[in-house]
């Protein structure tokens, strides 16, 4: 688990958490107590989270537990609503290819400037 202090550091640091604000939501969100204290120790490497608190820290950052320990490198987890948006747009895109000219691919932009405006990401 040597990934894990450094994952769960980079994501408190990374919205803008203390320890202290992070040891108080997982405790009240979870009715796990933690201490700012607990925190610091994982962050420095002297202490494992529990099966439950790594269970609750990636609900609490939106990632896997896999992310936290360093076996995958994807951050966020896809909910099903965000993954059919994504194959919709693949699939529009796919569709306009074929038809296709320097007119239509104005269009083909659009569309895609559309969707990542509604995702707020652009």
């Amino acid at each position: 688990m040597h990934k894990f202090p450094e994952r769960l550091k980079y994501l408190r640091v990374s919205n803008g958490l203390t320890q202290e604000k992070l040891s108080e939501d997982i405790s009240k969100l979870f009715n796990y107590p933690i201490t700012k204290t607990t925190i610091s120790l994982y962050e420095n490497g002297n202490r494992e989270p529990s099966l439950s608190m790594l269970v609750y820290l990636a609900k609490y950052f939106n990632c896997s537990v896999d992310y936290l320990l360093g076996l995958s490198d994807h951050l966020h987890i896809i909910n099903s609503d965000e993954f059919s948006n994504k194959i919709a747009l693949l699939k529009a895109i796919v569709d306009a290819i074929p038809k296709m000219d320097y007119i239509n691919a104005h269009e083909l932009n659009k569309l895609v400037n559309d969707y990542l405006k509604s995702n707020g990401l652009k």
